[in-house]
């Protein structure tokens, strides 16, 4: 299967996770050699996106909101017809491709849908613009897919024409692989001491004022708690920790630094405030770690409403509290929960699973 993956290089330097992802599928040529991934190299493609990827930023910066109508321009990219020659399908992520030629090819398209809450509206009347704009991508794809089975509940609830057309697929992460067992004990019972780890670029909206706030009651109300804890936080938000020296901050570390963190951590605390999906809580997962996050989808979903980690209502800060002492002091929730991070990862969210999920789907759109 030769297959066209909407990667712009000319984003490499990007920090937008969203413009990097479809790197990542690169990585199927290695497990699978039925399979060849080309990217989009193509100069006009990338410069024309490029533009209007920024110019959307300037004038939604300007205008304190999104441009949905600048979209059209921003959110599709340009394949001509050079780059579709040996190519039997193209798989996008958020790009849509506008294929000038007249030569055909399948399209699957990976997208999403927020909750309400999430886009700050009330209800979807609110966002008839954004969906309509949707619906147009949708009814030109072979397939789209989406990371959740939330998401595709709610969009066809609305718009059930598209029941068989939007299917599931997670995140493929390539550079995840999950702890032995042997290494998680390991790391479960070889020390007295609790290890909590917090990553969030933007610490605000991910909740680490609260987990501080978190930390203090229990250094000031539960020192015999706060005493069997180590504690490291990761972000680019600027702290005040005057009193609490003993967290360890660091404002940026290397990815594999802080996937090492990962392994070794007992406690992955995410109090976040606004998240559309969370992909550092599957690198926890994978890790082996006890997982304490929000209660809001699609969390929900991805921790089997509280079956593989602790969800709680994150603005109440005594929430919080309760739940990092719950895990300290009981040795057995915490082993449970990080066992069942770990399988509930390696049964969704592996390479392994993600990478039967697309095999299925390429073969489905290619008609074989």
């Amino acid at each position: 299967m030769n297959i066209l993956v909407n990667y712009l290089p000319i984003f490499k330097y990007s920090s937008n996770t969203d413009l990097l992802y479809p790197k990542n599928f690169k990585h199927l040529e290695i497990i699978d050699k039925t399979i060849s991934v080309k990217f989009n190299n193509n100069f006009i493609s990338n410069l024309l996106n490029y533009f209007f990827y920024n110019l959307r930023a300037i004038i939604s910066k300007l205008y304190n909101k999104n441009i949905i109508s600048l979209n059209r321009y921003s959110d599709q990219v340009i394949i001509l017809p050079t780059q579709i020659k040996n190519v039997e399908l193209i798989f996008s992520h958020g790009l849509f491709p506008k294929v000038i030629s007249n030569i055909k090819r399948p399209i699957i398209y990976e997208d999403g849908f927020m909750t309400n809450e999430y886009c700050g509206v009330n209800d979807y009347a609110e966002r008839v613009e954004e969906i309509m704009y949707k619906i147009k991508r949708y009814r030109m794809a072979s397939l789209v897919l989406y990371n959740t089975q939330e998401a595709i509940t709610r969009f066809c609830r609305l718009y059930p024409e598209f029941n068989h057309k939007i299917k599931y697929l997670p995140f493929l992460l390539p550079y995840l692989e999950p702890i032995s067992e042997k290494t998680l004990n390991k790391k479960l019972f070889s020390t007295n001491k609790v290890k909590l780890l917090f990553v969030g670029k933007d610490g605000r909206r991910k909740g680490v004022f609260n987990l501080i706030k978190a930390l203090y009651i229990l250094k000031k109300k539960h020192p015999e708690c706060f005493n069997l804890l180590e504690v490291n936080i990761i972000t680019q938000t600027d702290l005040d920790l005057t009193f609490l020296p003993e967290v360890n901050y660091h404002k940026k570390l290397p990815r594999e630094k802080i996937l090492s963190l990962m392994r070794e951590c007992h406690i992955f605390c995410l109090p976040t405030l606004k998240e559309s999906y969370g992909l550092v809580l599957i690198e926890a997962m994978a890790n082996g770690c006890a997982i304490i996050t929000d209660n809001k989808q699609p969390r929900i979903e991805i921790f089997e409403n509280g079956k593989a980690g602790i969800l709680i209502e994150v603005t109440k800060v005594d929430s919080l509290v309760k739940a990092i002492q719950q895990v300290i002091y009981d040795r057995k929730l915490l082993t449970k929960l990080a066992f069942a991070a770990r399988q509930r990862f390696i049964k969704e969210y592996s390479l392994e699973s993600v990478h039967k999920k697309l095999v299925t789907y390429f073969k489905f759109v290619l008609n074989e």
